[in-house]
């Protein structure tokens, strides 16, 4: 085993311990027997960068170049302890491992303009997969950017070493949730990658725990979905169609603000020179000048009053347009306040722009900061 800190310990990959590959099967069967549907499981990895460091581990990672050789090795003896009963059972099981911080990186070696396994033995049976999660790419950027070039590489010998692959991204800044993050580029890509390079399921990860998303991540959600069953969709055909439908006649200047923040956050990118991966602050005052921020929250006052007339004729669709609209501005709301706060507003409309900042995200339940902390801890610190 291994640990880090506080942080729960590894398996050790190396260990053939039948005793413990026993005791692995035996609750394998378990859930299998009360899940008669699943066709796919994952036996993985804890989420930290810790790793077993014993000898067998430290000179397979010394032979292959990466922890993940043992585990494939490790994976494939589980699947084979498993098949009999599967079999006798009449079930089809994909078991599926991550790849992911220390396990990352295929063992795979380039020849010639294809790459092979460095030896048999890390090859995955038929039905073991990989779940590959490059966290480490900056996905405001498809994974075929350049930018990305190491992770892309990686992802074709994966697709060598195993006939099932599995592609887990990354679609949020998971220190900064209520700060826009720009990969509307990059999703529509990154499924077509995922269909190209042979893998058959795909998750984009976005704010966890987080009960509702400003900052147009809800327009990732419908990218998401609608990508997930066709990847040839035109991207700015279904953004128009998104804001047509999500935002009625609020459609144009909301599209705008969308347009304008994007274009910002390239800026952001290509001026400012800053490498937007998943764990970079965005309450920073270079990357939001005052007057842009105020000039987007009265973007959000004309998308208001564009939506009037509905308040007489369809009370109900006027509330959740408006709520809609309301949900967007909490990303400026935050980034003024929290960047710039006294030297906007006097003491008491500082004040009262917190409380209604605070109400509103109650309201909307936007209760979270980022992954670890949430929305009222952080105000209640900070604010």
């Amino acid at each position: 085993m291994a640990g880090q800190g506080n942080l729960p310990a590894q398996l050790c990959y190396s260990c053939e311990d039948e005793e413990m590959m026993n005791l692995i099967v035996a609750m394998l069967k378990k859930w299998l027997e009360d899940s008669p549907d699943v066709e796919m499981m994952t036996f993985s990895q804890e989420d930290n960068q810790s790793w077993c460091q014993c000898n067998k581990c430290a000179a397979a990672k010394n032979t292959y170049g990466t922890n993940a050789a043992q585990v494939i090795k490790f994976m494939n003896r589980l699947y084979q302890k498993l098949e009999p009963w599967l079999t006798e059972n009449g079930r089809n099981l994909v078991l599926a491992f991550f790849a992911y911080h220390e396990t990352v990186d295929a063992p795979a070696k380039k020849q010639g303009d294809t790459y092979l396994p460095i030896d048999d033995s890390v090859k995955c049976l038929n039905n073991v997969a990989v779940m590959y999660a490059p966290i480490e790419a900056d996905y405001t950027k498809p994974l075929t950017n350049e930018a990305n070039s190491r992770e892309y590489e990686n992802l074709m010998k994966w697709k060598a070493c195993s006939n099932k692959t599995l592609l887990w991204t990354y679609s949020t800044d998971f220190i900064s949730y209520l700060g826009p993050y720009n990969t509307y580029d990059s999703i529509v890509e990154n499924y077509r990658l995922a269909v190209k390079s042979g893998a058959f399921w795909i998750l984009d990860q976005q704010q966890k725990f987080q009960s509702n998303s400003t900052a147009f991540h809800v327009l990732k959600y419908y990218l998401q979905a609608k990508l997930a069953w066709n990847v040839n969709l035109d991207e700015n055909e279904l953004i128009d169609d998104f804001f047509k439908n999500y935002f009625g006649t609020a459609k144009d200047v909301m599209q705008k603000l969308f347009n304008e923040v994007r274009s910002r956050m390239k800026y952001i990118e290509d001026e400012l020179h800053v490498s937007m991966y998943i764990y970079v602050a965005l309450e920073n005052k270079d990357y939001w000048p005052k007057g842009l921020l105020l000039q987007w929250l009265e973007y959000i006052e004309s998308a208001k009053k564009t939506i009037e007339y509905l308040k007489d004729q369809d009370e109900d669709l006027y509330s959740l347009i408006y709520d809609r609209i309301l949900l967007e501005s909490i990303s400026f709301r935050f980034l003024l306040i929290d960047i710039y706060g006294g030297s906007v507003y006097d003491a008491e409309t500082l004040l009262a722009e917190k409380v209604a900042f605070k109400n509103d995200c109650a309201y909307l339940r936007v209760d979270r900061f980022n992954e670890s902390l949430s929305l009222s801890e952080y105000m209640n610190r900070n604010w």
